[in-house]
């Protein structure tokens, strides 16, 4: 999808290199005024269509506007926000119809062309956590929107979100952890009759269990590779292989 996204874009971009300089700034202008009402309808689909002919036409003027040896003039400048700008609307939009990666691009071009703009960095962030792959760097987003921007209560409220991703991840990660028992200790002795001087005292990891039955499963294997382990005259007597008197070892009752 994003790879057709890519084509269209490109042949849109040469078509409106064609159209002169004043006309494209009203076509941009015109596009940025039905995309900001198509999103104002919740008509994102719509709305992302639009801010992608506002990108990719404020992308020729800014462009246009460097060409032209003006250096950092007031038009080039101003091109530079309106770019910013529309990457913004643009990844708002990506965000109402699921498209977090691309919201996550397009928030991230947003901050490189305007790092000091509060708005940028808060759409990364929601772009972040809507993929739900990296809270804690949604956190960093919102933290930086805020420090930006303080008293916004927006960007407050879902900082406040990323934090509770941060913390739900930390205790997904302890859940797992709980179950990491090291259960070599349980036939210690076993490997050690067996394994080289050199090998005895190093440190041996127990396999990972998921579940507290597989906990207690994995123990009854061991126990049971202790007992096959001992000499067979012991393990007659162990309390897993004792059966009736005449049973054992085949002794026969002599009275």
């Amino acid at each position: 999808a994003f790879k057709g996204k890519g084509v269209r874009r490109q042949k849109m971009m040469e078509m409106l290199e064609r159209v002169p300089r004043p006309e494209l700034e009203r076509a941009v202008r015109r596009s940025s005024e039905l995309g900001a009402a198509a999103f104002k309808g919740k008509e994102w689909s719509k709305a992302l269509e639009y801010y992608e002919t506002v990108v990719v036409g404020t992308q020729l003027l800014l462009s246009s506007s460097s060409s032209s040896g003006g250096g950092e003039d007031e038009e080039a400048v101003a091109s530079a926000e309106a770019l910013a700008k529309a990457l913004s609307n643009r990844s708002a939009c990506c965000v109402q119809v699921g498209e977090y990666g691309g919201a996550v691009r397009d928030a991230e071009w947003c901050v490189r062309v305007r790092p000091s703009w509060a708005k940028g960095w808060y759409r990364l962030g929601r772009g972040l956590l809507g993929e739900g792959k990296k809270p804690g760097e949604a956190e960093s987003a919102f933290a930086r929107a805020l420090e930006l921007e303080p008293g916004n209560g927006e960007v407050a409220r879902w900082l406040g979100k990323a934090r509770e991703g941060v913390a739900a991840a930390r205790a997904a990660e302890m859940r797992k952890r709980r179950y990491r028992t090291d259960y070599a200790r349980f036939s210690e002795e076993a490997v050690a009759e067996e394994a080289p001087r050199e090998a005895i005292g190093e440190e041996r990891r127990g396999p990972v269990v998921e579940t507290v039955e597989e906990m207690h499963d994995l123990m009854a294997k061991k126990q049971q590779a202790l007992l096959d382990a001992q000499p067979k005259a012991v393990a007659a007597f162990s309390p897993l292989a004792l059966g009736s008197p005449r049973d054992a070892a085949g002794v026969e009752d002599e009275s």
